[in-house]
């Protein structure tokens, strides 16, 4: 499971599969292998350029 948020603070005590990066969705994507499932949450101010958001994933 990975966790993807731009801010650097995140909890200690997480599940052992559960792996968090920093990094800004409105940035180009370089994942090595695609998702199988995608969950957002209260990003309706956080994204740019929806339909940019929404290509990304599902390319």
């Amino acid at each position: 499971v990975l966790g993807i948020d731009l801010s650097p603070i995140q909890p200690r005590f997480v599940p052992a599969n559960l792996e968090f990066q920093i990094d800004d969705i409105d940035e180009e994507w370089n994942y090595s292998a695609p998702f199988t499932y995608i969950h957002s949450r209260m990003m309706n101010m956080s994204i740019q350029n929806w339909e940019d958001y929404l290509r990304k994933i599902f390319e």
